[in-house]
């Protein structure tokens, strides 16, 4: 029989009897956090199943359609460029051939057939003639002088045209590059769009009708990183 002492404490032989603890019960507090934590779970399982697939279709489609402007951009200043070197290279011939018709014919012009004629009707000319000998002295001279401006001013607009089309090659050699420094297995990688830089150029090629080299170019503008590490351009 167990003595119960009014005070609640047992008594001696049972003092080290405790009384049991309660096990923790769940509260409604921490079931809902439970609940929520589930909800979020199966929605972020859901996200990964069904939503990147649409958002990769949407990046691959913003991404083509920058990457086939830049394309057709490229096309468009090659051909520009282009045209303005055909433009000089045709001022720069008739500038040559007019300088060769000022230097060359000239020679006979002023040297033979000028000069000549002149003297000839100099030795003519007897010392009565003088004023009429001066009039043809100084006709000589006003000819040999504005052939010599012509051909001044021919040759400076040579050298004007052949430093127009170097600039003009340089421009050219700046949208130029050598596919063989393109780096085809190197990612391309943007805005969550996982793929390769040789895909991005077979695709321009493909579907956008671009050449070997307008392809490597628009893709190195677009990612520097697509041109192989030993030979990327510096800025």
């Amino acid at each position: 029989m167990t003595i119960i002492k009014l005070d609640g404490s047992a008594p001696a032989g049972q003092a080290g009897l405790r009384k049991p603890q309660s096990a923790n019960v769940s509260t409604p507090s921490s079931s809902c956090c439970l609940w929520t934590a589930g909800v979020l779970i199966w929605g972020l399982v859901i996200y990964i199943m069904t939503t990147p697939s649409h958002v990769a279709d949407g990046h691959r489609s913003a991404v083509d359609e920058k990457l086939m402007s830049m394309a057709t951009t490229i096309k468009e200043q090659k051909s520009s460029l282009s045209k303005q070197m055909d433009d000089v290279l045709t001022k720069l011939s008739q500038q040559k051939e007019a300088l060769l018709e000022k230097t060359l014919p000239s020679v006979s012009l002023l040297g033979v057939v000028g000069k000549g004629h002149h003297e000839e009707e100099m030795a003519k000319l007897t010392a009565e003639h003088k004023e009429e000998l001066a009039k043809l002295q100084d006709e000589h001279s006003k000819l040999k002088e504005h052939h010599e401006v012509e051909t001044s001013e021919l040759q400076a607009s040579i050298e004007q045209s052949k430093a127009e089309l170097e600039k003009l090659k340089e421009a050219m050699g700046a949208l130029t590059m050598d596919p063989a420094k393109f780096c085809a297995e190197c990612p391309f990688n943007y805005n969550g769009l996982r793929t390769s830089c040789g895909s991005r150029r077979d695709f321009l090629m493909g579907r956008h009708g671009d050449t070997l080299e307008v392809a490597v170019e628009a893709v190195v503008k677009w990612d520097a990183n697509c041109l192989k590490k030993d030979r990327r351009r510096r800025p």
